[in-house]
């Protein structure tokens, strides 16, 4: 029988949503993706753990954050965010609720 290349994937960028449809199963076969997460993801990640309900749910949500930690995560150039963040909140004259900013 003849042998058959693995498949292999240009890097994607997974989003907070892609870790939380595999919960409980792992990233599984979507590792091949070379998956790159940002730092929000995996603060939302870190604040699905601490605000779950029960051990058994921390627990799992954990193994997902752990999933996502095993990724690379975009670099950010910090005075670079801190000034657009400035930018965007002058320029609206108005306070931004955190998750829209």
């Amino acid at each position: 029988m003849e042998q058959v290349a693995p498949v292999t994937a240009a890097p994607a960028v997974f989003d907070t949503s892609v870790f939380i449809d595999r919960e409980g199963r792992g990233v599984g076969e979507l590792a091949q993706w070379a998956p790159i997460v940002s730092v929000v993801t995996i603060a939302e990640l870190t604040l699905g753990v601490r605000l779950a309900k029960s051990a058994e749910v921390a627990e799992q949500r954990a193994a997902t954050l752990a999933d996502a930690m095993k990724a690379r995560v975009v670099p950010i150039d910090v005075a670079l965010v801190a000034q657009a963040w400035c930018t965007l909140r002058v320029s609206l004259r108005r306070r931004i609720p955190a998750n829209d900013s």
